[in-house]
C-alpha cells in the first residue's frame, strides 16, 4: 500500500502522517512530494515479543526511539530511509552540476612532481597521510605533465620493423613506477616500466629502468594469432639477447632459438607432445654443430 501526501514543490513535510494506526503500524509507508520524488520510506517495527508493531513515522526529528516501558530495547534505530529536496524542483539539476564540477578521475599536474608524481592531491586520503609505493600512468607518456613525452618508442632492427607501433595509447597503462625500499644505488628510489603498444593493443616494447638506473629494452613481435615470434632484450644498449620461437599446427611451442650479441644462434629449448597435446619431453641447449642436448626432461601423466 502506498500513501501520498501533497505539499508545496520542494518543501519538506514534517507533519504527522495522515493515516490510521491500524494500517500504519503494519504496512510499509512511502511519501512523495508534488513532483513525484520519493521523500520518506517508513517500515513497521516490532516493539515487543508479541510481535506487536509500531510505526517508525511517529517522530521524524529523532534518530532513535525508546520502546514502551514494559519492553527494554534502548536506542533502537529507526528502520527507514530519508530523502530530502529543498528550494525548488530544479534542485536536482543544481546538485548534479555541483557533482560535475568535481573530477572523479585522475587529473594531471606538473606541480611538485617529486611528491605528487604528475597528479593532483584532490583525492582521499590526502598525500601527507600516505606512503606511496606504486604509481600508474595512463593515456600518455608525459609522466610529469609538462607537455612533452618523457619516453619514446625505440626503433629496432629490420626484423622488428613491421610492429605497427600505436602512438595513441588512450585507455592503456603507459607506465608503472615501483618504489624501492631500503638501500639503493641510484639517487631516485623508483623503478619504472614503460609500455608501448601496436595497433592491436599488444605490448610490443617495454622500457625498464633497473635498480642501477640503467634502462633495458624488451621488444616483442607476434603473429596474427598473438603468439610470440621474436623477442629482443637489450641491456643498457650494449648487450643484446634475441629469441625466436617456432610453433606446431596447434599453436604449441616447439622450438626456441637464442642468439647472444654477435654470436651464432643455438637451439635453447625443444618440446615434444603426445597425441593429447601434453608435454612429454623438454630438451635444453643444443649448440651449433652439436647433435645432442645438454639436458633432457621427460614428463609422464596418470
Amino acid at each position: 500500500m502506498i500513501h501520498f501526501t501533497r505539499e508545496s514543490p520542494g518543501e519538506r513535510d514534517i507533519t504527522p502522517v495522515s493515516a490510521t494506526p491500524t494500517y500504519r503500524d503494519i504496512v510499509q509507508h512511502i511519501e512523495y512530494d508534488s513532483v513525484g520524488r520519493q521523500k520518506f520510506d517508513f517500515l513497521p517495527i516490532p516493539v515487543n515479543s508479541g510481535r506487536d508493531f509500531q510505526s517508525g513515522a511517529r517522530d521524524l526529528t529523532l534518530n532513535y526511539y525508546n520502546a514502551p516501558e514494559d519492553v527494554s530495547i534502548p536506542t533502537t534505530p529507526y528502520p527507514f530511509g530519508e530523502k530530502e529536496f529543498d528550494n525548488s524542483p530544479l534542485n536536482r539539476v543544481m546538485k548534479q552540476g555541483y557533482i560535475h564540477s568535481h573530477s572523479y578521475y585522475e587529473t594531471k599536474d606538473n606541480i611538485n612532481y617529486t611528491e605528487l608524481h604528475g597528479y593532483t592531491d584532490e583525492a582521499f586520503p590526502p598525500i601527507d597521510s600516505c606512503k606511496i609505493l606504486k604509481v600508474y600512468y595512463y593515456d600518455t607518456y608525459d609522466l610529469n605533465a609538462d607537455g612533452q613525452p618523457d619516453y619514446e618508442y625505440q626503433q629496432i632492427p629490420p626484423s622488428f620493423a613491421d610492429l605497427n607501433y600505436w602512438d595513441n595509447p588512450r585507455g592503456l597503462t603507459t607506465a608503472v613506477k615501483v618504489k624501492m625500499l631500503g638501500d639503493r644505488v641510484m639517487p631516485e628510489p623508483w623503478l619504472i616500466t614503460v609500455n608501448f603498444y601496436d595497433n592491436r593493443l599488444r605490448v610490443i616494447q617495454q622500457l625498464i629502468r633497473n635498480h642501477y638506473g640503467n634502462y633495458d629494452t624488451i621488444s616483442s613481435k607476434y603473429n596474427f594469432a598473438g603468439d610470440l615470434l621474436l623477442s629482443r632484450y637489450a641491456h643498457n644498449g650494449t648487450h643484446v639477447v634475441s629469441d625466436s620461437m617456432a610453433y606446431d599446427h596447434n599453436r604449441r611451442l616447439k622450438e626456441t632459438f637464442t642468439k647472444v650479441n654477435g654470436q651464432g644462434e643455438f637451439l635453447a629449448a625443444s618440446h615434444e607432445y603426445n597425441e593429447l597435446g601434453q608435454l612429454i619431453e623438454k630438451n635444453l641447449h643444443r649448440g651449433q654443430g652439436s647433435q645432442s642436448f645438454l639436458q633432457s626432461i621427460d614428463y609422464s601423466y596418470n
